[in-house]
């Protein structure tokens, strides 16, 4: 899924004049989009999936790199391979997260 945005359509019908009430990430959008179509530029907006390297995952849930590559191995986190790389996506980070603490809470409330 993409969108290309004509610079004829942003000349013929430009951003009105003060300020928007829009999240601050918004308006940087709109601008960039106002200043490329008055230069006569089309802009393209296409998503980019977010994704991780296995140690930053480690890093973000407090365990070792290891410790997440021998869940890869084991298939309990669901990657992509760029290359000789494994590529973790957003949001399989943050359903392994959720899991992790269940699974955490869980091994610890036996202790209580």
């Amino acid at each position: 899924m993409s969108v290309t945005i004509n610079p004829v359509e942003v000349v013929q019908a430009p951003l009105p004049e003060g300020d928007l009430d829009l999240p601050a990430w918004a308006r940087t959008a709109l601008e960039f989009i106002s200043t490329a179509g008055r230069a006569g530029e089309a802009v393209s907006l296409v998503p980019d999936e977010v994704t991780f390297s296995p140690a930053q995952v480690a890093e973000q849930i407090g365990v070792s790199r290891a410790s997440i590559q021998r869940r890869i191995t084991a298939g309990e986190i669901r990657c992509q391979r760029v290359g000789h790389r494994y590529r973790i996506p957003l949001l399989e980070v943050d359903r392994f997260r959720r899991e992790f603490v269940r699974q955490m809470a869980t091994t610890l409330a036996n202790d209580f």
